[in-house]
């Protein structure tokens, strides 16, 4: 990757901010940067265009612990069809696996849930720890099935419980 010296003029409450969080996080100001730049190129941007907010973890909780089983499978079924193709196609330009994965992984990396993402021999393990619930669980396990199935056909195992959802499938 090629850098540019590029030149801003930055107010000084926000410098003197980045460099402590930079210190914070033991790494150079100029990381820290480009970091917070490539969040905003590949998520931010896009984020307020397709519709989406950020909510209290507690909150999005209680508000699938409210819905009932058969609520949450129709929740699934609809967002899964319909918004996040919508979101996909809009960010990546087109929806075949390539940019589901790169989307997914972009999504992912820059939510706060933590997300372990292998490859061993063609085959994608993703394990996301959420702590939101086993029907957040079911939710996702109903888009993914749908995004997988009918979108990219390919075979997927999901497996979940109230704090982990485990998606595994290969190329």
């Amino acid at each position: 990757m090629q850098n540019n010296v590029v030149t801003f003029r930055i107010d000084k409450e926000i410098i003197n901010r980045l460099k402590i969080e930079a210190n914070e996080k033991d790494i150079s100001l100029n990381m820290l940067v480009n970091h917070i730049l490539r969040r905003y190129i590949e998520w931010e941007l896009y984020e307020k265009k397709v519709g989406m907010i950020s909510l209290p973890k507690i909150l999005v909780k209680e508000c699938y612990d409210m819905l009932s089983e058969e609520e949450i499978v129709m929740l699934g079924e609809k967002m899964g069809k319909n918004m996040l193709t919508d979101i996909i196609l809009f960010m990546k330009g087109k929806i075949d696996q390539d940019t589901f994965l790169s989307w997914l992984d972009t999504r992912l990396k820059y939510s706060s849930l933590e997300v372990n993402h292998c490859f061993d021999n063609n085959m994608h393990t993703i394990v996301i720890k959420h702590d939101l619930g086993e029907k957040w669980s079911l939710y996702h396990k109903i888009v993914f099935d749908f995004i997988f199935h009918k979108l990219l056909q390919k075979d997927v195992e999901i497996e979940y419980n109230k704090s982990v959802i485990k998606i595994s499938f290969s190329l």
